[in-house]
């Protein structure tokens, strides 16, 4: 055949045939005419024809059968590339077609591909069974299984093909090829290097070594890899090229990845970590494709990652792949798949049920262990023996092979490598993702495993064993019950002597402590939503055997006392099934034998400390049942009954504090204040030994941190950072510090971090609370990561992600605050609705009002969405206000008002100054009923933005008496709040707006500056106002002062503030590139912000003209 690309004159241009198939690749395919050469070149015909050739192959490929389209036909490329109109051109051409067109048609056919049923895939190969291999019989670790040839279709290879040395280059005839060597051989398939003729590319061309004698499902595996492959046009996945058959073998060819496998570049040795990450990210990026198309690898490993020539990788052989929802080929008894080293447990323990992306997800983590340690997770002697460990064992963790390891690395490996698949990340998605938090140095969101959930997670794998172990340790109890109350008998008798009853007493302390042993892992286990009946059947267990233990009341004088405080133990359990009513009965069980033992001579002072711990947990679960006032007397009989020669340590904390949160709910926040300070001193004292419990530190936290909530309330807000600070320390670095992390102590660092964050806003120190709620949220992601199904947890993140959002778009940020806003509120619908009630309504409807004001920043031609979102969240707040609690009806009433606010400003946004004058009074209304019952510093400011926002409508329709009227309105608040401390910067801004009181406005600003030297918008308020009194030398240096503080915040205000006054001040260059920058900011982040539009327009006129 005459075949013109041959001519050495006349070469394909490899430049463009790159740019032109890696479009196809990565699912953007550029028009052909795009990439060809210059028609009078001599690669002219030589490219266009190749070009066709990929068209053709990439078209029919990721052609959807059943659509009303099809790619395009030969003639009709001919007609639009007249030089192709050759008679050998022509007829290569039309049989690609056809090739094309027939492997469509075959895949229809055979596994009848559609949208809605994905095809079945390489689960038939399952069908066989590996037998064991012979006694002494070894295989290499890395060595892929497969199933056995069936005794139905034995396999006969073709001799052709089995008997040539493996290396050489065999004399096969096979058209559009030219084999330059093998690269490979398995039990049922040959790869040699090879020369696409037709497209003068090299190729690996994998093909069957039995011919017509091949066993069914050899080939059915063959043909399904193929398709895997066929359907996944990735860079990182090896291509297909061509399927054919030959003498009754199928073949077919692939990219040829000249770089070699990664299992040569490891070579036994670890890779450097940073490259292992980014290698692995790379693959699982990959993977995760494959997933969202159904398909399953099962057999990554590092044999079948091969590298380019510039490292990157690319996986190959799917030979093992299967489709997620095939169902129609059940893997027989004793089948395995996979590679030994690699395979998932769900693998090797023949559970094909649980096969899916977290199969795929542990072989990663094998993958990357591999890489840094030179060796994999698992490896033996035998097959087997490597089978076993996968199923039985846990990996050696890589630190113990390469020291020095990142423990954030080593924990990612680990989660990867999780025997339990549920446990794992979830996708190969999420790998990646975490990978790149580790490369760019940010936290990552997995936990290295806990003791308690090791010691379950193997009492699982090991349920004969643990059952055994369970057993001696309750026979241990019921024997020392048995032991005890055969002593406390032979007591009644007198007939023991003294020895016998410290044996008793030593025998009652250790039961004692086997069962506190099983509520303490009761109690880690209360964070795991998979093991949650076996939890309840085992504090059940510990409840009965406390029982026993507490049930017997008349032997010696320290049995009993120990078998009272026993009831307070039993008493937690009933608190853990959530049983209140019966916790309370116990309690008051034990207070009536404490009282009785308290009148005995010696044990005064022992039965009054357990009396006084039995009271306080007495009056908590008064309180949490509403009988404030019966909890309130009972702690302070408490507290009165220590007396002036003990402070009572940690029980006289633990009362002051249960008292102070009584107190402040009954709305007594200066008598609560004593008591937390009296909390506070106690729990400091106690903490600050070297030797202090975290149970101590972390009272001591806790304390701190509701002291700092009440100094919110007291609006003593620099008071409440101090203490809020120092809770946060003591809880991060002495408390949330080891492996085993208690979730209670996580979810109180996060709300520390979070009532922190809030205080901070309010005194406006922008960048600290910034980055006291992104410790927040990484807390809060963290904690949900550890135990994603604890709703509690899931909601605080929500919020979190809300108040980051509130606070972008405080800072005019809208583009970053929708992000925020829009994931916070995802994550509340997503909760109401699986749960049987209302309770996320008010959050979900309070999001949506801020969504509200930040879509109006950014879309203003998208009005109607706007208006959409402010009148549903209205409906909810009217819905939800009649029958709610009294604090709640306040705050859904400052919402409705908000509400009204938000639609005001949109109606005049759209025109309508009637209509936007009747909602900001219908706001205005709703606030001073509010006030009238309290002046709350959050509604009061809400209530003078309404006489402000009534007054601007009121100047605008130059009623002069109307706007000076409710300026006054709002400065009068304004003035009331300043006092208090409070929106000192709004009252700033106020004052600018009047000649007579601007110089006051200044004054106050720099009062702010000197109090708030970190805070960006006081900086630029300071600015506002000498801006406003045309001290334009004044105004740029503070703006200066401002762009200091300005790190992470993108200000157009700021750049557009700086634009003028440098027109100002006659700079005009300068001016132009503050300008550009302040432009460049808002329409990024806020591009529909009224006030900044009106803003650089006032810049762009001054540049324009300076006068």
């Amino acid at each position: 055949m005459n075949d013109p690309r041959l001519n050495d004159s006349d070469l394909v241009d490899e430049t463009l045939r790159r740019r032109f198939e890696e479009a196809w690749i990565n699912g953007a395919p550029l028009p052909i005419a795009d990439c060809l050469p210059d028609p009078e070149a001599d690669s002219y015909l030589s490219t266009l024809e190749e070009l066709v050739h990929i068209q053709l192959e990439f078209a029919w490929k990721t052609h959807r059968p059943g659509s009303d389209t099809h790619p395009p036909a030969v003639e009709s490329l001919l007609e639009e590339f007249p030089p192709l109109d050759l008679p050998d051109v022509i007829e290569r051409l039309r049989k690609q077609e056809s090739e094309c067109r027939n492997r469509a048609a075959d895949t229809i056919g055979t596994n009848a591909i559609d949208d809605t049923n994905p095809v079945v895939s390489s689960e038939l190969s399952d069908q066989a069974t590996i037998p064991p291999p012979p006694s002494g019989g070894n295989l290499a670790d890395d060595q892929t299984l497969v199933a056995a040839v069936s005794v139905d279709h034995p396999t006969v290879v073709d001799e052709s093909i089995s008997k040539i040395p493996a290396g050489t280059v065999p004399q096969i005839d096979l058209e559009g090829y030219e084999l330059l060597g093998e690269l490979g051989r398995g039990g049922m398939g040959v790869v040699y290097r090879a020369l696409d003729t037709r497209l003068k590319r090299v190729v690996a061309l994998k093909m069957v070594l039995a011919g017509v004698h091949a066993d069914p499902d050899e080939l059915k595996r063959f043909q399904l890899e193929a398709e895997a492959v066929a359907q996944l046009q990735h860079p990182n996945i090896v291509q297909i090229h061509d399927v054919g058959e030959h003498e009754g073998r199928p073949y077919f060819s692939l990219e040829f990845v000249e770089g070699g496998e990664l299992a040569s570049q490891i070579a036994g040795e670890p890779q450097p970590p940073e490259e292992a990450a980014q290698l692995v990210e790379t693959l699982s990026r990959a993977m995760h494709f494959a997933h969202e198309r159904n398909i399953i690898h099962r057999d990554l490993k590092p044999a079948n990652v091969l590298l380019t020539a510039d490292g990157q990788p690319k996986i190959t052989d799917f030979g093992l792949a299967k489709r997620l929802e095939d169902e129609s080929g059940q893997t027989a008894s004793g089948s395995i798949m996979g590679t030994p080293s690699y395979m998932s447990p769900e693998q090797a323990g023949r559970q094909q049920g649980q096969i899916g992306p977290p199969t795929d997800v542990y072989a990663l983590g094998a993958l990357l262990y591999c890489l840094l340690t030179g060796r994999p997770p698992f490896q033996s002697s035998s097959v087997m023996d490597t089978v076993l460990q996968v199923l039985e064992k846990e990996p050696v963790p890589p630190h113990q092979l390469v020291p020095g390891l990142d423990k954030n690395l080593e924990t990612i490996t680990l989660k990867c490598l999780q025997k339990d698949p549920g446990r794992r990340y979830q996708t190969a998605e999420e790998v990646a993702d975490e990978l790149q938090r580790f490369i760019n140095h940010e936290p990552i969101l997995a936990r290295p495993v806990s003791a308690p959930e090791r010691a379950w997670r193997w009492c699982r794998r090991k349920p004969v064993v643990a059952s055994l172990i369970l057993g001696l340790a309750l026979s241990l109890i019921g024997g020392t019950v048995v032991s005890s109350l055969f002593a406390v008998s032979e007591r009644q008798q007198r007939e023991v002597a003294e020895t016998e009853q410290q044996r008793a007493q030593q025998r009652f302390e250790q039961a004692v402590e086997v069962v506190d042993r099983l509520v303490q892992v009761c109690q880690h286990l209360a964070f795991y939503p998979g093991v949650q009946e076996d939890r309840v059947e085992l504090l059940k267990l510990a409840g009965e055997y406390y029982g026993e233990l507490s049930d017997d009341a008349s032997g010696g004088r320290e049995l009993r006392i120990n078998s009272a405080r026993t009831l307070l133990k039993l008493g937690g359990v009933y608190q853990q099934l959530g049983d209140t009513k019966k916790s309370l009965e116990v309690f008051r069980d034990s207070e009536s034998r404490l009282q009785a033992l308290q009148k005995q001579p010696g044990l005064q002072d022992t039965a009054s400390t357990a009396l006084a711990d039995c009271r306080i947990r007495i009056a908590g679960l008064l309180s949490d049942s509403d009988q404030t006032d019966q909890a309130r007397e009972v702690l302070e009989a408490v507290l009165e009954s220590f007396d002036g020669d003990s402070d009572g340590g940690e029980l006289a904390a633990r009362a002051s504090y249960t008292l102070a949160a009584i107190l402040a709910d009954q709305g007594k926040p200066d008598q609560a204040a004593q008591q937390l300070e009296i909390a506070v001193n106690r729990y400091r004292k106690l903490a600050d030994t070297p030797d202090a419990s975290v149970n101590l530190v972390f009272g001591l936290a806790t304390s701190l941190g509701q002291q700092g909530k009440l100094l919110v309330d007291l609006e003593k807000l620099d008071e409440a950072v101090g203490r809020l600070k120092e809770a946060e320390l003591l809880l991060r670095d002495r408390v949330v510090v080891s492996d085993d992390v208690d979730p209670r102590h996580a979810k109180q660092l996060a709300v520390t971090r979070s009532q922190l964050a809030a205080v901070l806003q309010e005194l406006d120190r922008e960048s600290e609370s910034i980055t006291a709620l992104e410790a927040t949220i990484i807390s809060l992601e963290a904690l949900v990561q550890l135990v994603p199904d604890v709703t509690e947890f899931r909601e605080d993140h929500a919020r979190a992600l809300i108040n980051m959002g509130q606070l972008q778009h405080l800072l005019e940020d809208s583009a970053t605050a929708a992000l925020y806003l829009e994931k916070g509120r995802e994550i509340l619908v997503d909760l109401h609705e699986s749960a049987d009630s209302d309770r996320y309504i008010q959050d979900i409807a309070a999001a949506q009002l801020m969504l509200a004001l930040i879509k109006m920043d950014l879309q203003s031609d998208e009005l109607a969405l706007v208006a959409d979102l402010l009148d549903g969240a209205v409906n909810l707040f009217e819905q939800l206000g009649p029958d709610a609690p009294p604090n709640d009806k306040r705050i859904l009433a400052t919402y409705l008002a908000e509400a009204h606010l938000a639609q005001s400003v949109l109606q005049e946004r759209i025109g309508q100054a009637d209509g936007a004058m009747s909602l900001a009074k219908r706001a205005q209304a709703l606030l001073e009923t509010l006030v009238e019952s309290g002046r709350d510093g959050t509604q009061l400011d809400a209530l003078a933005r309404c006489h402000q926002r009534v007054a601007h409508l009121q100047q605008l329709k130059k009623d002069t008496a109307g706007t000076t009227a409710s300026t006054a309105a709002a400065l009068e608040l304004r003035e009331e709040l300043a006092k208090r401390g409070r929106y000192r910067r709004a009252l700033a801004v106020l004052l600018a707006e009047s000649e007579k009181t601007r110089a006051r406005a200044i004054k106050l600003a720099q009062d702010l500056t000197q109090s708030q030297p970190s805070s960006f918008r006081t900086w630029l308020t300071l600015a506002r106002v000498q801006m406003k009194a045309e001290l334009w030398p004044e105004a740029h240096a503070t703006l200066l002062e401002a762009k200091k503080r300005a790190t992470g915040i993108p200000s157009a205000r700021l750049h557009l503030m700086t634009a003028i006054c440098l027109a100002r001040l006659e700079k005009p260059a300068a001016a132009k590139t503050s300008h550009g920058t302040g432009r460049e900011l808002l329409q990024k982040h806020a591009p529909a912000n009224t006030d900044l539009l009106e803003l650089a327009a006032r810049a762009e006129k001054l540049l324009s003209d300076p006068r």
